[in-house]
């Protein structure tokens, strides 16, 4: 299984007993052997090195699809941590929810996050690096990925 620093993994949720037995990271890698879509998720070029540009003050939102497919999902969180010039300058986490696998629809949840203001002035502007990921409450990663972007004072 691979280590997660602390800055990956999310608050403990106060009284919560996990439901499911763990799985190991082969039965896992399994479940993904039939999703095209995730394994062409897996080869493309990194988000890491196409930063995307956010006009200072510029309030954004973001949101997640996804699909439960094969067992139920437990306490899912999303946790983001944010660094410029490999200092950590945020780290968010936000419960998802618990979720039902659905596999005779196929039907998406859809997570819509919290609205949030980037950052302004001639100090704010430059380039983050940031580390997304989706985390269950058995600390299991079910996604990471690293991306960038850069604020700056004009599109």
């Amino acid at each position: 299984m691979a280590s997660h620093d602390d800055d990956t993994m999310p608050e403990e949720t106060q009284g919560y007993k996990l439901s499911q037995p763990k799985q190991s990271l082969a039965e896992y890698e399994k479940m993904d052997a039939g999703d095209e879509s995730l394994q062409r998720y897996k080869h493309e070029a990194s988000l890491k090195d196409k930063p995307f540009k956010i006009k200072e003050g510029a309030r954004f939102t973001m949101s997640a699809k996804f699909k439960v497919q094969h067992e139920i999902l437990s306490g899912l969180h999303y946790v983001q941590v944010v660094k410029r010039k490999g200092i950590r300058v945020s780290k968010d986490s936000e419960m998802i929810g618990s979720y039902a696998p659905n596999t005779e629809n196929q039907s998406t949840y859809t997570k819509k996050f919290q609205e949030e203001e980037a950052p302004s002035g001639m100090l704010a502007r430059g380039h983050y690096n940031a580390v997304s990921s989706f985390v269950d409450d058995d600390k299991k990663s079910h996604l990471q990925f690293e991306w960038s972007f850069d604020i700056s004072k004009d599109w």
